[in-house]
C-alpha cells in the first residue's frame, strides 16, 4: 500500500452558479478538519492557489476595463438624461409665461446693470440672441433702445456702419425719451471741422433733439455751438466735461436747455454738481 495520500477530485461547498465553475478542491476533507496535509497534498494545494490567484488577477484587470467602459457609457447616458431634463424644465419655466411687457422691463434692468451699458447695442445683442420670443420683445420695446452712447470721434472707416446703427436705433426707440452719451474716449479732442464724420453723426442725432432727456457730453468746447441750433424741450439732466477755460457761447449753450434741472460739470477730473436753484436762475453761467 502506497504511503502517499492522493488528493481526491471531489468538490466542497454548494454548487457555484451555472455561468462559471470554481476549481475542484483537491482535498475537501481537509477544509472541515484540522488534519495536517501530506507533503504531496501541500504541493498540490500551493500550485492550485498560485493558478487561482493568477486567474483572480486576470479577473481584476478585466473588471477594471469593463468598469471603465461601463462607466463611460453610464456617464454619457447620464449627461444625455441631464440635458433632456434641463431642456424640458425650461419649457415649463415661469419666465415663459411672463407677459412681454414685464419681460421688457426685466431687460431694461439688465441693460442698467450690464458691463456694456455704455454700449447698449452690445448688451441688447446678447438678449436678442437667446430665442425668437426675446428678440421679438426687444425689437418691439422702444424703451430698450433709448440709450445711445458712442464715441463722437470714432474712426471714419466705421462711419457708414455707425450711421446705419444710430439711424436704426433712433427708429426703434420710436417716441421714447432718449439718453445720449457723446464721449471723446481720448485724451486729445479736436474740433468737428477736422472730423467731418463727427458732424454727420451729430447732425443725425440732433434730428431727434426734442426727445433728448439726458445728455453726457465730452467734446471740444468750440463745438458746443452746434447745440444752440437745435431744440431740447425735455432735456432735464446734463453731465458736461470741460478741459479748458470755456466762456465763449456758454450762456447761449445753456439757454438751449430750458427744462434743465440736473447739471454736473467736470473740470480737470473734478466734478461739480450745480444746485437746482442756480440752474433755474442760470446764475452759474
Amino acid at each position: 500500500m502506497s504511503s502517499q495520500t492522493e488528493c481526491s477530485p471531489a468538490r466542497s461547498g454548494p454548487d457555484p452558479p451555472k455561468e462559471f465553475q470554481l476549481p475542484a478542491s483537491p482535498c475537501p476533507e481537509l477544509l472541515v478538519t484540522n488534519s495536517v496535509p501530506s507533503d504531496f497534498q501541500s504541493d498540490e494545494i500551493r500550485k492550485l492557489i498560485l493558478d487561482v490567484e493568477a486567474e483572480i488577477s486576470g479577473l481584476d484587470a478585466e473588471i477594471i476595463n469593463v468598469s471603465r467602459a461601463l462607466g463611460r457609457r453610464l456617464k454619457l447616458k447620464r449627461a444625455g438624461l441631464a440635458k433632456f431634463v434641463k431642456s424640458h424644465r425650461g419649457v415649463v419655466s415661469a419666465i415663459r409665461r411672463l407677459p412681454s411687457e414685464l419681460l421688457a422691463e426685466f431687460f431694461s434692468y439688465f441693460l442698467a446693470a450690464s458691463d456694456s451699458f455704455h454700449s447698449p447695442e452690445l448688451a441688447l445683442s446678447r438678449v436678442v440672441g437667446v430665442c425668437n420670443r426675446w428678440r421679438t420683445t426687444v425689437l418691439a420695446s422702444p424703451m430698450l433702445w433709448r440709450h445711445i452712447s458712442l464715441s463722437i470721434y470714432e474712426s471714419p472707416s466705421h462711419g457708414p456702419e455707425k450711421l446705419k446703427q444710430i439711424s436704426m436705433q433712433l427708429q426703434r426707440s420710436a417716441a421714447a425719451a432718449l439718453s445720449i452719451g457723446l464721449d471723446a474716449e481720448t485724451e486729445h479732442i479736436y474740433p468737428f471741422h477736422e472730423l467731418p464724420f463727427s458732424i454727420r453723426l451729430l447732425d443725425l442725432l440732433l434730428t431727434e433733439s426734442r426727445r433728448w432727456k439726458s445728455l453726457y457730453l465730452f467734446i471740444h468746447p468750440s463745438d458746443h455751438k452746434h447745440f444752440t441750433k437745435a431744440e431740447f424741450p425735455i432735456l432735464e439732466k446734463l453731465s458736461l466735461v470741460v478741459f479748458e477755460s470755456w466762456t465763449e457761447n456758454a450762456s447761449l449753450f445753456f439757454k438751449s436747455f430750458p427744462a434743465l434741472v440736473d447739471l454736473t460739470i467736470r473740470v480737470d477730473g473734478n466734478s461739480l454738481r450745480v444746485p437746482g436753484k442756480l440752474i433755474l436762475e442760470r446764475e452759474f453761467i
